[in-house]
């Protein structure tokens, strides 16, 4: 391995490390997990708790039977 696989690894480690910090501060809104649980997009897996999907940055909601308990929140933008 030469010095450009090093530099892919550490861009690689640095792009992880990054995206975890920001999910780790990420607060999200009512409004953000208000989704129809039939359009909720799978953000999780079987049987994850609330705090390892709050984890991911992801909306928990169990109160619904066979439908996704931790999915991806929407995006709304910033005014």
């Amino acid at each position: 391995m030469g010095p450009a696989m090093d530099f892919k690894r550490i861009c690689v480690l640095a792009l992880v490390l990054t995206v975890g910090f920001v999910n780790a501060d990420l607060k999200l809104s009512a409004a953000q997990c208000n989704i129809a649980p039939k359009s909720r997009i799978n953000c999780g897996y079987p049987a994850i708790t609330l705090e390892e999907c709050n984890k991911k940055g992801c909306c928990y909601d169990n109160s619904i039977d066979d439908v996704v308990w931790c999915f991806h929140p929407l995006l709304l933008e910033r005014i």
